[in-house]
C-alpha cells in the first residue's frame, strides 16, 4: 500500500509518503472483522507457498483466525495487490490473481451459522453456498465485478458493490439495476453506496438503511469489513435491516483509520459509534 498526493494517471514515477505491507482481499479481511467483532470465522482459501503466503498466514494466526483450510500449494504464486491511496482517502489497486493455485476444493466439515463468500473462487464460493444452504443457514455473496449469475443464484443474500451491481444488472441507475438484479435472484438483494448507505428492495419499493458521513483518510478494504460485519449480524439477528446498520457503522469507522486489516473495528467501538451516531 503506498501513500500519494494523487492517485497515478501517467506513464511516470511517482513518489510515497508512505508504505505498508499488510494482509487484504475480499475474504480475509471480511474475516479479521468477523474475529474482532466477536465471532469466530473459519477461512476457507488457497495461497501459494512462496513469501507472500507466509506473512499471510503468520498475520491470520495473529488475528486469531482458524487457517485449517487454508490451502497452501507447492508451485503456486500467492495472489497479491498494489494500492495506492490519495489524501481524500480514495484508493486505485492493480490486482495479480496469482498462478497455479488450482481448483481443489476443502470446506469445513463443521457446524457453522453463515457463510460468506466473494466472487475471486468460484469453486470455493459454490460449494460454501450450497453447504449453507444445505445447512438452512444464510449464505451471502460479496458481489463485486464481476459476479456470476450461477454464483449469485446460490445465495440467500447477495451484497453488491455499486459497480458489481451496474455490471451484473448492465443498468447505471442503482434503483433499476437493483429490481433488474432482484428479478433474476432467489435471494435477499442489496447494493452498498458509500456514505449514502445501503439499498435494499422493499417489495416494488427501494428501501434505504443511511449510510455515515466521515472524514475518511483511507477507504482501503471498507466494503470487506461491511460483509463480514452485515454476516456476523446476521447470523446473531436474522433480521437484514439490523445487520446492515451494524454494517454501515463497521465500514465507516473502517474509513477513519489507515491500512487493513488495521482499521477493522472491535465490537465495542462499533456499538459505541452508533449510539452516538442515531440516524
Amino acid at each position: 500500500m503506498f501513500e500519494v498526493p494523487e492517485i497515478p494517471d501517467m506513464p511516470l514515477k511517482y513518489r510515497a509518503s508512505e508504505m505498508r505491507l499488510s494482509i487484504g482481499g475480499c475474504a480475509m479481511v471480511a474475516a479479521v472483522a468477523i474475529a474482532r467483532l466477536g465471532g469466530a470465522p473459519i477461512l476457507a482459501s488457497r495461497i501459494g507457498d512462496d513469501f507472500f503466503g507466509g506473512v499471510i498466514l503468520d498475520n491470520l494466526e495473529r488475528e486469531g483466525i482458524d487457517t485449517s483450510y487454508i490451502t497452501r500449494i507447492d508451485d503456486a504464486e500467492t495472489s497479491v495487490s498494489s494500492v495506492c491511496t490519495n489524501s481524500q482517502g480514495e484508493r486505485q489497486i492493480v490486482n495479480f490473481r496469482g498462478t497455479n493455485l488450482g481448483n481443489s476444493v476443502e470446506l469445513p466439515d463443521l457446524p457453522f451459522d453463515a457463510a460468506l463468500v466473494d466472487t475471486r473462487w468460484e469453486e470455493g464460493a459454490e460449494r460454501a453456498l450450497e453447504s449453507a444452504a444445505a445447512r438452512n443457514v444464510p449464505g451471502v455473496v460479496d458481489a463485486e465485478s464481476p459476479t456470476p449469475l450461477r454464483l449469485a443464484s446460490l445465495a440467500s443474500h447477495v451484497a453488491f458493490s455499486a459497480q458489481g451491481l451496474r455490471q451484473f444488472a448492465g443498468k447505471s441507475n442503482l434503483s433499476e439495476a437493483l429490481a433488474s438484479a432482484s428479478k433474476q435472484l432467489p435471494g435477499w438483494v442489496s447494493v452498498t453506496d458509500g456514505s449514502n448507505g445501503t439499498y435494499s428492495l422493499n417489495g416494488s419499493s427501494v428501501a434505504q438503511v443511511p449510510g455515515y458521513r466521515v472524514r475518511a483518510v483511507d477507504t482501503t478494504g471498507a466494503g470487506d469489513v461491511w460483509h463480514g460485519a452485515f454476516t456476523l449480524r446476521l447470523a446473531e439477528t436474522g433480521c437484514e435491516k439490523e445487520a446492515v446498520a451494524f454494517a454501515n457503522a463497521a465500514g465507516a469507522l473502517k474509513c477513519l483509520v489507515k491500512g487493513v486489516p488495521a482499521g477493522a473495528p472491535v465490537r465495542r467501538e462499533v456499538e459505541a459509534f452508533i449510539a452516538s451516531n442515531a440516524i
